[in-house]
């Protein structure tokens, strides 16, 4: 099997499971919002941003490492593991004695019923991604695609229970206590490979570019935290609420995408030796992220609004301002999660930093605008801006390392761009013709204008694929398309 054929494989699962998983996640999203308030979620997702900064700080390189190398020794593994636990167990000790503090630089002191059980979770979390990122290195989607399943839906299951038992908004947490707990437990039990024979110490290498990788994220993280930090401490934490639950929606599809894509990608970067090869899978792997990722965000830009009425229901009207412009953010978001892990799977780390400088800028400008309006949908629309030079310098830099010209890159990712604003349009037509004619399903006008407009965006997608980038990408991959989505090799 060629590495594109396996990779293909490999996302063809994990975007299976990673939609069962965003399905369950709109569910138990909804289900939640109805229990609880906005307060109480700006209180949770205040916490959990601290929560994660902790996390990338010790630990987040270290699954990196195993997919990164050829072979894995069993000191190597030993060695990981060690490194993983102890991060863990820091990470939670400095969660702990930090979130009463955090809580109340960002106005959210509702936050501190959550500490236990987030606190449980950081301690648990390396050990289990380290476990998963072996199962994955087995190349293994089924396996890998049942584990990522099972650890999201037991503890949805569980919370939501507790939820509506016991009515109170700490077991909001509980999905992100135990998640890792099942994870661990299921990639561990689905392993096969076992590592075999002594090997050198690697300490200083192993930690070296796990450092790097967890330097990176950090940033990644804070630019991506920072907008709903900033919210919270201007506007409170029941705004918070509003645009913690806006940024779920738009980005329940982009971590599905990058997480599926990233997933089946990764064990195969190392591979790449061969200038040629090299150039084909970048280009390749640039168009057909972004010819993924930017139909489904225009549709959803189009479209979000009344999607988060129908699915946080009333009191959560604010969120609905923000979904068009975060949606255009995490759109931008995939291609950009995806070319930055290439390049950090093949050690080369200097072009992604020089993109979060772009980030860094766009978010900067859009701040200045925040401070001066109050309002939070100049918030959203920072990521927006944030995003798009980021991705605009990650191509212009990136593309000597992938040894073709930055215009090629440009062309990549530009293209695709293009039809999404077709698809997104035509989604618009849909959804404001389902208002404008007054059109009702099951009695809901937002179910008749989200029906619409992505019915009316999904089919501009479908018919114009013949001429979009993707569709020759594919078939000179040898991917086996319908004849009204396939563009003949002779034109």
């Amino acid at each position: 099997m060629t590495t594109f054929r396996a990779a293909s494989h490999g996302v063809g699962w994990m975007l299976g499971a990673q939609l069962v998983v965003s399905g369950g996640q709109f569910l138990y999203s909804g289900v939640t919002a109805r229990l609880f308030t906005p307060t109480e979620f700006g209180g949770f997702a205040a916490a959990l941003s601290l929560q994660g900064l902790l996390i990338l700080l010790t630990t987040t390189g270290l699954p990196s490492i195993v997919l990164k190398e050829r072979t894995l020794s069993r000191t190597d593994l030993v060695s990981v593991r060690v490194y993983a636990a102890v991060g863990g167990l820091l990470a939670a000790t400095l969660f702990f004695f930090l979130s009463p503090l955090w809580l109340a630089l960002l106005n959210a002191p509702s936050g501190q019923q959550y500490i236990g059980l987030l606190t449980i979770a950081l301690a648990l979390g390396p050990m289990a991604a380290i476990e998963s990122a072996l199962l994955r290195k087995e190349e293994r989607p089924i396996a890998d695609s049942i584990t990522i399943i099972m650890a999201f839906v037991v503890p949805a299951a569980v919370a939501v229970i507790v939820a509506l038992t016991v009515r109170e908004a700490w077991a909001i947490a509980l999905t992100t206590a135990l998640g890792p707990l099942v994870l661990f437990s299921a990639a561990t039990t689905a392993r096969k490979v076992g590592h075999q024979g002594p090997g050198p110490q690697r300490h200083r290498e192993l930690l070296g570019f796990a450092s790097k990788l967890s330097t990176q994220n950090v940033v990644f993280l804070v630019v991506g935290q920072a907008p709903g930090w900033l919210v919270s401490a201007v506007l409170g934490a029941g705004s918070l609420g509003q645009y913690s639950r806006a940024n779920t929606l738009a980005g329940m599809p982009s971590t599905a995408l990058s997480t599926a894509l990233n997933r089946a990608i990764q064990p195969h970067w190392w591979k790449l030796e061969e200038v040629e090869t090299t150039k084909r899978a970048i280009r390749d792997t640039a168009i057909l992220a972004g010819s993924v990722s930017f139909p489904i965000f225009a549709v959803l830009a189009a479209v979000g609004p009344d999607l988060s009425v129908l699915w946080l229901g009333p009191g959560w009207e604010s969120a609905s301002l923000l979904v068009p412009w975060l949606a255009i953010s995490f759109g931008l978001q995939v291609p950009f999660t995806i070319l930055a892990n290439s390049l950090e799977m093949r050690g080369l780390f200097r072009p992604v930093r020089f993109a979060q400088l772009g980030l860094v800028a766009g978010l900067g400008i859009g701040f200045l605008a925040f401070f001066a309006t109050r309002d939070v949908r100049v918030a959203a629309m920072a990521t927006v801006l944030s995003q798009l030079v980021g991705l605009i310098v990650l191509v212009g830099t990136m593309a000597k390392s992938s040894f073709l010209a930055s215009r090629t890159l440009y062309s990549a990712l530009g293209l695709p761009f293009a039809w999404a604003l077709v698809v997104g349009c035509f989604a618009v037509l849909g959804s404001k013709s389902a208002e404008a004619l007054g059109w009702t399903i099951l009695n809901s006008p937002e179910t008749a204008s989200v029906l619409s407009g992505g019915f009316l965006g999904a089919c501009a997608w479908a018919l114009t694929f013949r001429w979009q980038p993707a569709s020759r990408t594919l078939t000179e991959r040898g991917v086996s398309l319908p004849s009204m989505m396939r563009k003949s090799m002779r034109s």
